[in-house]
């Protein structure tokens, strides 16, 4: 059986991937304004989201008991990347999403 032949019916160049149909990653970029206005509003509980993320990069490279290899790697871990991402996740804005949705907006009631 000639493998060439039998994968060449997957491989299709002319086909639109995602980022021809204009979907783009959902990255956060840093936006100065808005970290200076979340900083204005809130002082505190930026100060401390960036200690909390802090704390935990510290706990992660600097336990006594692993060599300091194991704490390097402890680094790129699952539980440092989630509080970076939590940390980044709240000093930037949230992304512009490519599609719109069905449902409009919930509307917001208040309790008076």
């Amino acid at each position: 059986m000639d493998y060439d032949n039998y994968y060449s019916s997957y491989q299709q160049p002319d086909r639109q991937n995602l980022l021809g149909y204009g979907w783009r990653p959902l990255h956060r970029h840093f936006d100065a304004q808005y970290f200076w206005q979340l900083a204005m509003q809130d002082p505190w509980a930026l100060a401390q989201k960036a200690l909390d993320v802090c704390s935990d990069i510290a706990n992660a490279v600097g336990c006594n008991e692993f060599s300091p290899l194991a704490n390097l790697l402890n680094l790129f871990s699952e539980n440092t990347r989630y509080e970076i991402d939590e940390f980044w996740n709240s000093v930037t804005p949230p992304p512009t999403t490519p599609f719109k949705t069905r449902f409009p907006p919930k509307p917001q009631f208040s309790n008076r």
